[in-house]
């Protein structure tokens, strides 16, 4: 699902290739270039999740599919609590947990802070880059 950035393309062409019949979800109105694949067997269009989100959730559950692998942060925060996502894992998403939990499962991760840096210079960044409505 996320038939529009790099990381979709890869994981058709990873499962094609091993003998998957993918069916690849695209979001309206996105350049879902993904859809180009030889091994995209069936493509289908849902609401764009950053448009729309119940709408992309209502259509999500008229897919038939085994399971539902999200190809970006956005796609897996649409699929919410859908028992076919595989792999969507919000918390990953979370900039700052990842850096404080990171070392101990052997990730190098520069200094973080919550809040103002206690020193300069220092690269700003939000805690995540999507976000569901009402929760920033």
């Amino acid at each position: 699902m996320g038939a529009h950035n790099h990381s979709s393309w890869a994981l058709v062409f990873s499962l094609g290739r091993a003998g998957f019949r993918v069916l690849v979800l695209g979001f309206r109105g996105r350049r879902n270039f993904t859809f180009s694949s030889r091994f995209a067997k069936e493509r289908a269009l849902v609401p764009d999740p950053a448009q729309d989100l119940v709408a992309c959730r209502r259509a999500l559950k008229r897919v038939e599919a085994d399971f539902v692998i999200p190809a970006s942060e956005e796609a897996a925060l649409a699929l919410g609590d859908d028992p076919r996502a595989l792999g969507a894992f919000p918390p990953l998403f979370d900039k700052l947990l990842v850096a404080r939990e990171g070392p101990r499962f052997g990730l190098t991760t520069p200094e973080t802070w919550e809040g103002p840096p206690e020193a300069w210079p220092a690269v700003l960044k939000p805690r995540r880059s999507v976000w569901r409505e009402g929760e920033r």
